[in-house]
């Protein structure tokens, strides 16, 4: 079992890289999908967020998506922002 008593949170900048890792090891199916978004570290996600989510606790949001699922996509479809992580 994990001792975690004298563990700490990630920095923003340590959360940064390590999706950025992971985004770089994706495989060749997805990779190319994923070269253009957006990725966002924020601490908590804003009021108006988890109101339109109907989230009490900001800690129960880890991570969201904002963009055209890839299976509604087409390459004549614009797309007025990135997608965003």
């Amino acid at each position: 079992m994990t001792d975690w008593t004298d563990a700490t949170a990630p920095t923003a900048e340590a959360i940064e890289q390590i999706a950025r890792r992971v985004i770089d090891t994706l495989p060749p199916a997805f990779a190319p999908h994923a070269k253009d978004i957006v990725l966002r570290i924020e601490d908590f996600a804003g009021d108006e967020m988890l109101d339109e989510l109907e989230i009490d606790d900001p800690l129960d949001l880890t991570g969201i998506y904002d963009g055209i699922p890839m299976t509604e996509k087409a390459p004549s479809y614009p797309q007025h922002f990135p997608d965003t992580i």
